[in-house]
């Protein structure tokens, strides 16, 4: 990374609680260090799906909290996300990236 790049795109998956961090987040913008950070909170939105019996759910909610890791690897923490939510995150980021490019496109 050199004076001339663009600084990396930072990518956070925090709670809506993380007032201090997001804090930070916005002092590194505003000092130029960080352009366009994303910090994402899935709890909002997965938590009227989670609330639903398993069986109800739909698909990229059910089998929530399993790890794709074999059983006794290191990751199967209550903060770590499990498969589908680093699938629902991805689906996140997707239409996040294709809003800027939306938007971009109307500007030509």
């Amino acid at each position: 990374h050199s004076h001339n790049d663009p600084p990396p795109m930072l990518i956070v998956k925090d709670t809506e609680m993380a007032i201090q961090r997001r804090n930070l987040i916005q002092q590194y913008m505003d000092l130029g260090v960080l352009e366009d950070p994303l910090v994402v909170h899935t709890d909002p939105a997965v938590k009227p799906f989670l609330a639903l019996k398993e069986e109800v759910r739909p698909y990229g909610f059910q089998d929530w909290r399993k790890f794709g890791a074999p059983p006794g690897a290191p990751g199967p923490a209550r903060h770590h996300p499990a498969v589908k939510e680093h699938e629902f995150i991805a689906w996140i980021i997707a239409m996040h990236l294709l809003s800027a490019m939306e938007v971009l496109a109307l500007g030509l």
